[in-house]
């Protein structure tokens, strides 16, 4: 059976944060770069397949990603309760997938791709 967009995105997601992780230990948590600017770090590393529209995909994604973060930053603070949400990208897909609309079919083969890659 076939995942949706919203599936895919989740463990991409996951996957992708597993990598900034990976980043932080090696340059430090204090790095300005990708912390700076985190979205645009995931935004560059799930794109990363993508041909000739990537540099327009990879600003759709990170516009999704900075307004997802920011709704999230409300969530997390007024009903989380400020503490940490493990199960962000759960939360994250389906805002991203809201937010992206028709431009989602056209980011699905790079979620694939970068699902793929070893």
């Amino acid at each position: 059976m076939a995942q949706s967009f919203t599936d895919l995105l989740t463990v991409a997601l996951l996957r992708v944060y597993d990598a900034h992780a990976a980043y932080q230990k090696e340059h430090g948590p204090d790095a300005e770069w990708p912390d700076a600017d985190w979205p645009r770090w995931y935004a560059e590393r799930l794109t990363a397949s993508l041909g000739n529209d990537r540099a327009e995909l990879q600003g759709i994604l990170h516009t999704a990603l900075r307004y997802a973060g920011a709704a999230h930053r409300a969530y997390w603070e007024f009903e989380l309760n400020s503490v940490h949400d493990i199960a962000w990208p759960t939360w994250y897909a389906p805002h991203m997938t809201r937010t992206l609309g028709a431009n989602a079919i056209r980011l699905q083969p790079a979620l694939i791709a970068f699902l793929t890659q070893d």
